[in-house]
């Protein structure tokens, strides 16, 4: 700078040097999540950026959501804890501010998340309507999926009352010494986000054995004959609630032959002269 005065005498100042640069714009890029994650509502995430400026300091890293102001971070590393993300389609940015105010923004990521679909299941066996006797033992099986996870459980109910929890594939339940009676199963699948499913009922019936019936139709009691003789011995029998599986004839504890098929008949050939019960 030059003084003058009013009778024109001068003096210059000492130099000063300034310079004049353009600001480099800062630069910034969203490390995690990676573009085209999905997750399951409500979904959470730590959205990370790198943000460095060369001629200075950044000052803070905003985070957005489309236009929207998710929030900031002020101090390296820069992130934001987004949480409870209900499903849709959003897209993350990240903008770095420099400490002469300068900005710059990421490109642009996709982040979809869905609704988390609960587990199908079905009871294969036992079949529903199925009958035994007392006392039963069922191996009950599930048919068991989750098209966007996986099966954390499967619970297996008689009513109300849990029988038992298989946690591997193939999910199965042995329920065994079950007493007569009338049974309701269901199955509950639970999958690795909590959501569960419960299957359609199978009833089921136990019910305690009755005893065959069975008398000899032929000979008739008190018959009499003469020795050699040859009897044909018949039984009629039946089964109330099943089916006949043999006749035994007997003299006395004696075992004389086995019938299967109706007519339940054993031929007795050469009886001796004796009384036979």
């Amino acid at each position: 700078a030059k003084a003058v005065d009013d009778l024109n005498a001068s003096t210059i100042s000492t130099a000063v040097m300034i310079s004049v640069k353009d600001n480099i714009l800062p630069v910034v890029t969203i490390s995690s999540p990676a573009n085209g994650t999905t997750g399951i509502a409500p979904a959470s995430f730590t959205i990370k950026a790198n943000a460095t400026d060369s001629d200075g300091s950044i000052v803070k890293v905003e985070f957005y959501n489309g236009a929207t102001l998710l929030g900031t971070s002020s101090g390296n590393p820069y992130t934001y804890d987004w949480i409870n993300i209900p499903a849709g389609v959003y897209t993350l940015t990240a903008k770095a501010v420099d400490d002469l105010n300068a900005t710059t923004t990421s490109s642009a990521i996709t982040v979809t998340i869905t609704n988390n679909s609960a587990p199908t299941l079905s009871i294969i066996e036992p079949l529903n309507g199925a009958t035994e006797i007392a006392p039963a033992n069922f191996n009950i099986k599930v048919n068991a999926n989750d098209n966007d996870g996986s099966i954390s459980r499967v619970e297996f109910y008689n009513g109300s009352s849990l029988i038992g929890t298989d946690v591997t594939s193939p999910y199965s339940q042995d329920w065994t010494n079950v007493p007569s009676g009338m049974y309701t199963l269901t199955a509950k699948a639970v999958d690795d986000l909590n959501a569960e499913s419960t299957s359609t009922e199978v009833k089921i019936t136990v019910k305690d054995n009755s005893a065959p019936t069975v008398v000899i139709a032929a000979p008739v009691n008190g018959t009499t004959a003469i020795a050699p003789v040859n009897f044909t011995i018949k039984a009629n029998a039946f089964d109330s609630d099943g089916n006949i599986s043999r006749v035994e004839f007997y003299n006395g504890t004696t075992l004389l032959g086995t019938a299967i098929t109706n007519p339940y008949t054993f031929d007795w050939n050469g009886v001796t002269a004796g009384i036979y019960i």
